[in-house]
């Protein structure tokens, strides 16, 4: 209604080259809490699979990020490996596109 961005997000080819889709997002800290990361993420892991046709999506997220963690979770995305990434620990979460379709 107001026209102010709240954030923004994506996929893209995981490493530059796929198949497998890294999801990412960004919220300003007044969209925090809302649903606002929920409701994306659920639109581009829809998309990521029916239309893309990716067999995987997958989002990393440093660990004390908890609520990040619990939006991935509530996607379907599972823990699968800790990583280092940009030169700090992070935790990998994947959903499977056989999950999606449940």
């Amino acid at each position: 209604e107001t026209g102010t961005l709240l954030g923004d997000g994506g996929l893209h080819p995981l490493g530059g080259k796929g198949p497998d889709v890294e999801l990412g997002y960004t919220l300003a800290r007044g969209a925090w809490g809302r649903g606002y990361a929920t409701e994306l993420g659920h639109a581009l892991v829809a998309h990521a699979f029916r239309v893309l046709r990716a067999p995987r999506v997958v989002a990393q997220v440093e660990p004390p990020n908890l609520a990040s963690r619990h939006v991935l979770e509530k996607l379907g995305m599972t823990e699968r490996e800790e990583r280092i990434a940009y030169g700090r620990p992070h935790i990998l979460y994947a959903v499977d596109s056989g999950y999606a379709a449940r």
